[in-house]
């Protein structure tokens, strides 16, 4: 049956979130939720584990250097072996594995129905512990346009959707700064469905409080398990091999392909 929003926002249930829920999600997911030391803190989620391992997806836009250490959810902190580039702005973290090992994070596709105010919740490392914003879809497909005559697709904008979130620095238009302090501090957080699983990862802020914009997340639906066969092509940047060992050197940009040195070595754990 299709879900169509009342009219008056004030007597419309349909947008209320229920606390018994949400705590249930929080509870599902905030075990994959990761903090990876940057200036400030960068958003990952854990994709799954491996005997030895935790591998964490980042948002490429925000790694400035070398990862060399992760923060969990429950304040343990943990070394990365491993850092590797993949297609799609993904950055990839192989962190030593410090409890038991948890289950592929599952991932979905945004709700068909056009009618239906879907819910959202996006979690993110906050201070000592794992903040929850909760929020709806305002906009299942933002793809966008230049203006003028000769419009082209903003290929940046393909395959994202908007979504409230309502965390942000007290920027305006005229502070640039805080807004990319904004974006530094949220950007490649896991949106999650009230099913506790991965819709979307925050790849941008908008020029209002609470309006984000996410990447959908359908390519990294069956990531962790390419990346056991190998069978993703990934720029290791970083490799552990007796000590570590720093293929690229830390810059304030993140390397390019054409700059990265590649190593001829299993990436997979044994």
């Amino acid at each position: 049956m299709d879900l169509y929003l009342n009219p008056n926002p004030a007597d419309d249930t349909t947008l209320e979130f229920n606390q018994t829920e949400l705590d249930r999600v929080y509870e599902d997911v905030r075990h994959y939720i990761v903090g990876v030391p940057m200036d400030p803190v960068a958003a990952g989620f854990i994709l799954g584990s491996t005997r030895v391992h935790d591998v964490i997806a980042l948002h490429s836009s925000v790694v400035t250097a070398l990862p060399d250490e992760v923060r969990y959810a429950n304040g343990v902190v943990a070394g990365v072996d491993k850092v590797g580039q993949i297609n799609g702005d993904v950055t990839i973290l192989y962190a030593k594995r410090m409890g038991s090992p948890l289950p592929p994070i599952g991932f979905a596709d945004l709700s068909p129905n056009e009618n239906e105010c879907e819910k959202v919740v996006t979690l993110f490392p906050y201070k000592a512990g794992t903040a929850i914003f909760k929020g709806h879809i305002v906009l299942k497909d933002s793809t966008s346009m230049t203006s003028g005559v000769d419009a082209v697709v903003l290929q940046a904008s393909v395959g994202t959707f908007a979504f409230s979130c309502p965390y942000a620095a007290a920027y305006s238009t005229k502070n640039m700064y805080e807004l990319l302090e904004t974006q530094a501090l949220t950007v490649g957080a896991a949106v999650f469905n009230l099913q506790g699983r991965v819709v979307g990862v925050l790849s941008a802020c908008g020029m209002t409080y609470d309006v984000k914009l996410a990447n959908k997340t359908g390519y990294l639906s069956d990531l962790f398990l390419r990346l056991q066969n190998n069978q993703v092509d990934v720029n290791w940047l970083k490799f552990l091999l007796g000590s570590y060992l720093k293929i690229s050197s830390a810059k304030s940009s993140w390397v390019s392909n054409s700059e990265a040195s590649y190593v001829e070595l299993d990436p997979c754990d044994i």
